[in-house]
């Protein structure tokens, strides 16, 4: 299954590491985690997924997710490996639903994974971006945020008492894993015209003065991220510190020039290419107009795909750098949930 390659891919994450995309000279992707000043173990999942089709019936879509592995309960980071490889799965088998449908199937089926496979639970925030519309999604306390012109805000809702009736108790009223109950919070959002930014909250934990300074103060993707997680990691992060930060319109704009069917997975130690058979590309359902029920699946799709992986490594600035770059057949990543 797609789900078990991925997590072996995701699965074991390097103490500090980060992924950049450029378009010429210009980063305007980067994906960053680490482990933290106080944690022994990085229980942060990320990543992206790029899905581009030259098929009308398919929609072409891109997709940042943050998983924060709940440190509480057991094995935090395979659960939020889980989480993490079965939404992105799921997001790619139903390209062809509504997106709110699909982000909505995507997270209860990361919730089924993870009660299936995990003693443990995880948050979930991500953002899609497609045709020219910005979708987003979460579960828990990761977050998602927008900075341009008009200052910096907030995408999400944190699934805890502080944020519902206020006081201090931060404690999850929802995760992923948590089996029955779940609504996740799902949204057509506006464009931003800015940089779209998820954050796990090792980051933006931060004193909400300085975080949105850092953010306000920001040229470009790779800036901002380098800035928050370094501030973070200066100041004693009491976790592990991840995020993801996207500039919009140039991914957009970048993705009006894909011509070639192509299915791309990124995280913070590298990229990873599924390859994309013709005889695969019309297997998935033909629904748009459905209206989501939120917290339960409303279409199981068929598990598609050959897969084929390119791995290239990059350490965050002012860290050692990992050299070389090569091809791993998934008969090469064995392992699973």
């Amino acid at each position: 299954m797609l789900e078990k390659k991925l997590y072996s891919w995701l699965r074991d994450m390097p103490r500090n590491a980060s992924f950049q995309k450029d378009v010429g000279n210009e980063p305007f992707i980067s994906i960053q985690t680490d482990i933290g000043t106080s944690r022994s173990e990085n229980q942060d999942r990320v990543a992206g997924i790029w899905v581009n089709s030259k098929s009308i019936a398919d929609s072409s879509f891109v997709t940042f997710v943050v998983c924060d592995g709940m440190g509480g309960i057991e094995d935090g980071a395979g659960s939020a490996t889980t989480a993490l490889s079965t939404f992105l799965a799921e997001m790619l088998r139903g390209r062809r639903l509504n997106v709110k449908i699909r982000l909505n199937n995507a997270v209860c089926a990361a919730n089924e994974a993870v009660v299936k496979n995990n003693n443990g639970g995880s948050t979930l925030a991500a953002v899609t971006f497609s045709n020219g519309r910005l979708y987003t999604v979460n579960v828990g306390d990761s977050r998602i945020y927008s900075v341009n012109n008009d200052g910096v805000k907030r995408h999400s809702k944190d699934d805890n008492l502080k944020e519902i009736v206020g006081g201090d108790d931060e404690g999850l009223l929802q995760y992923i894993g948590m089996g029955d109950g779940l609504s996740p919070h799902i949204e057509m959002i506006k464009r931003q015209h800015g940089q779209i930014f998820i954050t796990s909250d090792g980051v933006h934990n931060l004193d909400p003065i300085v975080f949105n300074k850092i953010a306000l103060n920001a040229s470009s993707p790779s800036e901002l991220a380098n800035r928050l997680m370094n501030t973070a990691l200066w100041t004693g992060s009491k976790d592990n510190v991840s995020i993801v930060t996207v500039s919009e319109d140039s991914l957009f704009e970048s993705m009006k020039i894909q011509t070639d069917t192509e299915v791309t997975v990124w995280c913070p130690k590298g990229e990873l290419q599924i390859i994309w058979p013709n005889s695969y590309q019309d297997r998935s359902p033909k629904l748009e107009n459905q209206t989501a029920k939120l917290g339960k699946r409303n279409e199981p799709a068929p598990d598609l795909f050959d897969e084929k992986t390119k791995r290239k490594h990059k350490k965050r600035p002012n860290k050692k750098k990992t050299q070389g770059e090569g091809k791993v057949g998934f008969s090469d990543l064995e392992g699973g949930q």
